[in-house]
């Protein structure tokens, strides 16, 4: 799995990474320099996931606790995107059967 992790001092790779951005765009721009792109060059995310939705299903609880435990995987742009609920995201490219 290719991680990144956005507060590692030089940007480069960690044991994951983990944004405070919205997830969408996070996705969307770590792809973009994994694949050394322009966002521009990429399909919109939307056309995948619901942005909002995914927000959603990983904001706290309405009480504000977090929520314990599972993740969201979706293919974007020859990728599997795992989104965990501790905001931690890891990309993984598909398989030539899947691509």
């Amino acid at each position: 799995m290719d991680s990144e992790n956005s507060s590692h001092p030089d940007g480069g790779a960690g044991p994951g990474w983990r944004t405070e951005k919205p997830l969408a765009t996070t996705i969307v721009e770590r792809l973009a320099a994994h694949k050394d792109v322009s966002v521009d060059d990429l399909e919109p995310i939307y056309e995948y996931i619901d942005p909002d939705a995914l927000e959603a299903l990983i904001a706290p609880r309405t009480d504000a606790s977090d929520r314990i435990g599972g993740q969201i995987t979706f293919m974007y742009a020859g990728y599997h995107v795992t989104v965990c609920r501790d905001r931690t995201i890891d990309l993984e490219p598909l398989g030539e059967e899947e691509g």
